[in-house]
């Protein structure tokens, strides 16, 4: 779960999210909303609202 922090982060220009969605990586973080880990839901609810909330793609 830690690399989709590093991506979403780590990328030029915000490129991050646009990356993590062309390799379906979104899918992948809602099945962590789900997870038994208490701690991964919390990150993969945190990663999904923030990079990914109800305003991801208005600016484009």
């Amino acid at each position: 779960m830690g690399w989709f922090k590093h991506v979403l982060r780590g990328m030029p220009n915000g490129e991050g999210p646009k990356l993590v969605e062309r390799e379906d990586g979104i899918d992948a973080m809602e099945r962590f909303q789900f997870h038994e880990n208490e701690d991964l839901r919390n990150m993969a609810n945190g990663l999904v609202d923030k990079y990914f909330g109800e305003d991801y793609g208005l600016d484009e």
